[in-house]
Formats: C-alpha cells, sequence, structure tokens
C-alpha cells in the first residue's frame, strides 16, 4: 500500500506541475496576444509615433514567443497520462483531495491538436501584423514641407 501511494502522490505532482506549466503558458499567451490589440491601437493616438509602433512590433514578437511557449507546455501536459492503475485514481480521491490539495483534471489534448492551434494562432498573429505592416508603411514619417 505504500508504494502504491507513493506512486499516486508522484502521478499527482507529475499531473499538476504539467497543469499548471500549461494553464499560466495559455494565460500568457493570451495576455500577450491581448497586449498586441492594446498597443495597435494605442498607434493610433501615440504622439511618439516610432516609439509606439516599436512597442507593438515588441508586443507581436512578445505573442509569438508566448505562443511558442505555451505550445510547449501544452504537448508536456498532453504526454502525461492520467493515473495508470484504478486503484491510484482511488488513492488519489481517498488520500490526496481530502488532504486539501487541488484537484487534477484529465486533459484531452494531444500534441497535434496543440501543434495545430500554435500554428493557427501563429498564422493569424502573422497575417494581422503582415496587414498591419501594410497600413504602417503608408503612414508619413515626416511632417509635409
Amino acid at each position: 500500500m505504500y508504494l502504491a501511494a507513493c506512486l499516486t502522490a508522484y502521478a499527482y505532482n507529475t499531473l499538476a506541475t504539467t497543469q499548471v506549466a500549461e494553464q499560466a503558458g495559455r494565460r500568457d499567451r493570451d495576455r500577450a496576444r491581448h497586449l498586441v490589440e492594446v498597443r495597435w491601437e494605442a498607434l493610433s493616438t501615440a504622439t511618439a509615433w516610432h516609439a509606439a509602433h516599436h512597442a507593438y512590433v515588441v508586443a507581436v514578437d512578445a505573442a509569438r514567443t508566448a505562443i511558442t511557449a505555451w505550445s510547449e507546455a501544452a504537448r508536456a501536459a498532453a504526454r502525461v497520462g492520467w493515473f495508470p492503475i484504478e486503484s491510484m485514481e482511488q488513492l488519489y480521491q481517498e488520500r490526496i483531495l481530502t488532504a486539501g490539495h487541488p484537484p487534477v483534471e484529465l486533459y484531452q489534448l494531444d500534441a497535434d491538436a496543440v501543434d495545430a492551434e500554435a500554428a493557427r494562432l501563429r498564422d493569424a498573429l502573422d497575417q494581422t501584423h503582415e496587414h498591419r505592416a501594410r497600413l504602417a508603411s503608408q503612414t508619413p514619417t515626416t511632417a509635409p514641407a
């Protein structure tokens, strides 16, 4: 019974760690994508247009990085399986949850779906950025003489 409890605790800690990392990555990804929109909107009223544009470009780069970081964390979470033995799941419910530890959930992620979602998000970001770059290139950088 002691070995089963140790293996259950190990499985729980692995699940919890990967799920927390995936959730944090998802939150950071969504915040970074939102910041891109905020920075783009700020360009329309910026008095220091070049500085505001630079902040937008940096936000786009940060969003790409955040999408990659999330996809790596999500792939790691997808690789971790649920409790492999039914008795481990029972020990999880009887001992770990009753001790007040936060519950873990059975993730329905697979690596292919994560890769597809990351590619979709990157493509959407890149297409929007390219369109905005074309718009920004039409903005005069100096006042007319």
